[in-house]
């Protein structure tokens, strides 16, 4: 579980070591999309106004320190791929929660994106805010990985608290 920079950490750590892991929560980012990784239907998915994504450049998220925008950068922290089971031979559990005006919202909607081209399920929750962890944050992760894993019907989730 993570915001912000803990978001970064937790998505990769949960990547690449899933089979330690029953699930994880990423909050307040997700992905920041570099070079071939951006393409034209994500650009076009988000709000005019804020955001210069350009396919095949860059998502037009800027994150402090150029993070992700390395030359041969494409998918930062880490491109999520189908998973390993995890801990109990399951498939993982994914949340992830988002302020409605977080400016970091395109990257959570990247990683969605990413997760649905994946076919891995995962829930999207959005509250009301801006870059910050809600006074109910531990709740929402709670009530997010406790939820039992999506039928492939229902597999991209998405909801308001």
């Amino acid at each position: 579980v993570g915001h912000s920079e803990g978001a970064v950490l937790s998505t990769w750590a949960s990547f690449c070591f899933a089979s330690f892991l029953h699930g994880f929560a990423a909050s307040g980012f997700g992905l920041k999309l570099h070079g071939s990784a951006v393409e034209q239907a994500f650009c076009d998915s988000l709000p005019e106004q804020g955001y210069s994504c350009k396919a095949g450049q860059d998502d037009g998220v800027l994150v402090p320190g150029g993070y992700g925008m390395c030359e041969g950068c494409e998918y930062t922290p880490v491109r999520p791929w189908k998973l390993a089971q995890n801990i109990a031979g399951d498939e993982m559990k994914i949340c992830l929660i988002s302020g409605d005006r977080d400016y970091f919202r395109p990257s959570m909607m990247a990683m969605a994106q990413v997760l649905q081209s994946e076919n891995l399920a995962y829930d999207f929750v959005s509250y009301q805010g801006m870059h910050e962890m809600p006074n109910n944050f531990g709740s929402l992760v709670g009530s997010c990985l406790m939820t039992p894993l999506l039928q492939p019907s229902e597999r991209h989730n998405w909801r308001t608290q």
